[in-house]
């Protein structure tokens, strides 16, 4: 039902349906599909689909554009438990997307339409302001060198030196969690996210670096000054023992509160293990 809105803005879509005979499993060939796309949409109704889930995660360890829509559940409607679970999850305003619903197909085909409008004028803008600076770029070029090197800042990116967190966790306990950064960012923090097998998420921010009130980044790196810090938490009885992912990532906001942009510029991850105390 996307693929006629998709192709009426001269885009190809990009599913199984399109699939033919491959020496790729199907989960590769799902994942090469993300990864050699320019935009996810994601369609969620009442059946739960693990490759969904799993382009979903996908489409953001790749910082795609990112367009998800659910489907509302009518007065008899039941949603698959571990599909509620992961859209509930979703929804978090810390995930870093703005879920739109749908009734019918029509609705949903409209909304879309409008959202992909959106999205090409944004990245229009984007693309014509690049031009515009490489433009300016040039033009500063051709003055003596003297003077370019005074003005030219090369940024790097913020990389993770250091990530530690113990490989074994007991439900209720206290843990410390510590983390390196350096590279240049902007109204930045560090947020430990851990993820159980079964999709539940939960944040534990470094309250240094993020300011709670306001749910904005405080930290301004420098390029050759790291950002190091230890910071606790505590898994609560509401989540099961098992096998989790711990992922710290380092989030960059724009804009003022509570018109702003949050996106994630670097991350490094771990696997642990949670335990009953």
């Amino acid at each position: 039902m996307a693929d006629s809105v998709i192709r009426s803005f001269c885009l190809c879509p990009m599913h199984s349906k399109t699939w033919g005979a491959s020496d790729q499993s199907v989960r590769e060939l799902y994942l090469e599909e993300v990864r050699l796309s320019d935009i996810y949409v994601g369609i969620f109704g009442l059946q739960d689909s693990s490759p969904s889930r799993d382009e979903y995660e996908a489409a953001r360890a790749q910082q795609l554009p990112t367009l998800v829509f659910i489907k509302q559940l009518h007065e008899k409607d039941t949603r698959d438990q571990q599909l509620e679970s992961f859209l509930t999850k979703i929804k978090d305003p810390r995930a870093g997307v703005t879920i739109d619903d749908y009734t019918q197909v029509i609705d949903f085909q409209n909304k879309l339409a409008s959202s992909l409008s959106n999205l090409l004028s944004r990245e229009f803008h984007r693309a014509k302001t690049c031009e515009d600076k490489m433009i300016e770029l040039e033009a500063e070029l051709e003055q003596p060198k003297t003077a370019v090197d005074a003005q030219l800042e090369i940024k790097p990116m913020p990389i993770f030196t250091s990530f530690k967190i113990p490989p074994t966790i007991e439900i209720g306990k206290p843990t410390n969690v510590s983390a390196t950064v350096i590279g240049s960012s902007t109204n930045a923090f560090l947020d430990l996210k851990l993820v159980s097998e079964d999709g539940k998420i939960k944040y534990y921010p470094d309250h240094q670096s993020w300011d709670s009130k306001l749910d904005y980044g405080t930290l301004n790196l420098e390029a050759d000054k790291p950002y190091q810090n230890e910071w606790g938490f505590v898994i609560s009885k509401h989540y099961k023992p098992g096998k989790y992912k711990a992922i710290m990532q380092l989030y960059e906001d724009s804009g003022k509160p509570p018109n702003k942009e949050r996106k994630l510029v670097a991350y490094e991850e771990k696997d642990i293990e949670v335990k009953e105390a």
